[in-house]
């Protein structure tokens, strides 16, 4: 019987991750100015997490678009030709996505707020800040954490009130450097940066700075946590695995364990726990013909759960793509496209016209012992609209002219190459 791949959704909050090819190794420290700012927390992030009623919603609503983020990524996989392995982060794209809505235009803003499930922006900073601070704490076991990082041209000078946002919220680290005669460092710094907090698992998640681009914001996530229960290696067999794109032999592990299981007619769910239980997989396989999708809430609260003992049959996998994903579909999708039109930006001390466009690179490894996830999102600031792009991959025509008079020198057309 065939069995597509299967989708997965890492914790509740959907924790995910990418890596690519390797960079060089150089001191990029000096290129660069370190800003200190005050990460004092104007909220008490620090005590149990016990949100308000509105923090509440906005954390339902968090999880919420995770699962349409997750399904938006993969459809817009699918639309590239790209049916393959997908592996992307919610959790990153909304804590940069957060940031980003503190200094983008008041339409940018409404439409993160909105998708993200709330009005308030400072519900959305304080709801980050304990997050950020207390999922980490929320399981000994568990090695999870969060950076995140401004990088700006030196010409510029920084809004004061974002500076506040960003040390109070966020807890960034912010960096100053020659975004015009000093690139190569700057992009060195941003990757060795990345690099560093993902634990080497995202490289080179910035190739270049682009004439115009002033800005760039990067949140990172990490999660490593073994298995509460793990799988025996001494069990795993060589077995066949029937992908969309034909079968594989792979590497199958199996397990006894007690889990959460759902079934409904259109999909069956396995949740397995890490450590102390705080954090799970859930592993969701489709029914025959239906398309390899997360459920939605709705679709798992009306799906038959029950906790009994099950063998697992799973294969060992690892997902690491090489480039990065442009994310500007995937938002556009949910309804937040104006962070890619110009509009006054609230970046500096003076508003300046500007747009974004969002990146993602994420890497995942799951195997007996545990899983180990990354990501990388970043946002880069520019001060121009972004170019159209305009590529002569098929036959074309061409005229070599004088401008002035349109006299035309040479023409001709290009069908074969």
């Amino acid at each position: 019987m065939k069995s597509p791949f299967i989708t997965l959704i890492l914790a509740t909050l959907l924790i995910s991750a990418c890596s690519g090819n390797e960079e060089t190794n150089f001191d990029y420290s000096g290129s660069v100015e370190v800003l200190e700012i005050s990460s004092t927390p104007a909220v008490d992030v620090k005590s149990r997490f016990s949100p308000t009623d509105e923090e509440l919603v906005a954390a339902h609503n968090f999880a919420s678009f995770g699962i349409d983020f997750v399904n938006t990524s993969i459809k817009e996989y699918d639309k590239q030709g790209n049916g393959d392995n997908a592996i992307v982060s919610p959790l990153s794209a909304s804590v940069l996505l957060s940031m980003l809505a503190n200094v983008c235009g008041d339409e940018a803003r409404d439409q993160i707020t909105e998708a993200l499930g709330l009005e308030d922006i400072d519900v959305v900073n304080t709801l980050n800040a304990k997050i950020m601070y207390q999922l980490p704490q929320s399981d000994t076991k568990v090695n999870l954490s969060f950076g995140n990082g401004l990088w700006y041209d030196e010409g510029y000078t920084l809004n004061s009130s974002l500076l506040s946002v960003l040390g109070t919220y966020y807890d960034s680290e912010v960096y100053s450097g020659d975004f015009d005669n000093d690139r190569e460092f700057v992009v060195g710094h941003i990757n060795q940066w990345t690099n560093e907090k993902s634990k080497g698992l995202i490289k080179n998640i910035k190739d270049k700075i682009v004439p115009g681009e002033v800005a760039v914001l990067i949140n990172t996530l990490y999660f490593d946590a073994k298995w509460r229960s793990k799988f025996d290696k001494a069990e795993t067999e060589k077995a066949i695995f029937h992908g969309s794109g034909g079968d594989a032999t792979v590497d199958m592990m199996n397990c006894f364990d007690m889990c959460d299981v759902r079934y409904c007619d259109d999909f069956t769910t396995v949740s397995k726990d890490y450590g102390n239980s705080v954090f799970e997989m859930m592993f969701i396989l489709p029914a025959e013909g239906k398309p390899v999708l997360v459920p939605t809430r709705e679709e798992l609260e009306q799906a038959t759960l029950s906790q009994h003992l099950v063998k697992i049959f799973l294969p060992r996998f690892e997902i690491a793509p090489s480039d990065r994903l442009d994310l500007s579909d995937v938002l556009g999708n949910m309804g937040i496209s104006k962070i890619g039109e110009i509009a006054d930006i609230r970046l500096f001390d003076k508003p300046i016209s500007g747009a974004f466009t969002v990146y993602q690179k994420s890497y995942i490894k799951v195997d007996e012992e545990q899983t180990t996830a990354a990501s990388a999102t970043i946002g880069e600031m520019v001060t121009a609209p972004r170019p159209d792009l305009i590529r002569f991959d098929r036959p074309f025509a061409f005229m070599l002219r004088h401008k002035e008079t349109g006299i035309v020198l040479f023409g001709g057309r290009v069908m074969n190459l």
